[in-house]
């Protein structure tokens, strides 16, 4: 595999904001068991948090390799949260807009892609499967942000 400018271009983005934003909160949160939610909202900012949702849903229309290069930049300093990342950016975010209706994603999308949604989502990620499967992604999201 042979990557192209932009992921390059990418790549020294993030490596950049590992070094000066991730790095030196790394240990703290590691030591204290806690995942830093004002980081995620900062790769949100970035636009990080749908790398492959496309850009006329206010994605980064990204490839998988250019989510790879994003996971494997922030996990040589903070592996736990580069899980984190992963678990809304991908397992959560990607398989959204890829199972959501185009209604759902107007209702939910522009404020998941913030990051700010991270923690009231964490209930969520294990159902949407099998909810996905059954039809019925709907019902377990909108019961989820109305605390039910």
């Amino acid at each position: 595999m042979s990557e192209t400018e932009e992921h390059e271009l990418l790549r020294q983005t993030v490596r950049q904001f590992t070094a000066t934003r991730v790095e030196p909160q790394a240990m703290e949160h590691d030591e204290s068991g806690t995942f830093n939610t004002k980081l995620l909202i900062e790769l949100g900012k970035l636009g990080l948090i749908g790398i492959t949702v496309p850009e006329g849903d206010g994605g980064a229309n990204l490839d998988a390799t250019a989510s790879v290069i994003v996971h494997e930049e922030l996990s040589y300093s903070d592996p736990g949260f580069a899980l984190g990342y992963l678990a809304h950016a991908l397992l959560f975010v990607n398989n959204f807009y890829w199972a959501g209706n185009p209604s759902q994603r107007r209702k939910y999308l522009p404020k998941v892609l913030t990051g700010y949604m991270g923690n009231s989502l964490d209930r969520l990620h294990g159902l949407q499967v099998l909810d996905i499967c059954k039809g019925d992604f709907a019902d377990v999201l909108e019961g989820d942000l109305r605390g039910g």
